[in-house]
């Protein structure tokens, strides 16, 4: 599958989740903790060879953290 990365964004009512270049759907969570589950659920989904990586803004836009997602084959839905 391809290279996919899931941004975690902050936004007024809580925290947008999209994958870049991915045709999955943009996604809000009200917490940072209930984004980065669903990002690291989707970057998994999305490509089970661990290439995928997660990127994490603050709210100036600017990159706070970046890294791949857990390589488990677990799905916490």
């Amino acid at each position: 599958m391809e290279l996919v990365t899931v941004h975690v964004v902050p936004v007024v009512r809580g925290w947008k989740i999209e994958a870049e270049g991915s045709s999955l759907p943009t996604l809000l969570r009200e917490s940072k903790e209930e984004a980065l589950h669903v990002a690291h659920m989707m970057a998994r989904r999305s490509d089970r060879k661990g290439q995928s990586s997660i990127v994490v803004h603050d709210e100036g836009g600017k990159v706070e953290s970046s890294f791949p997602p857990p390589s488990d084959d677990t799905d916490d839905a």
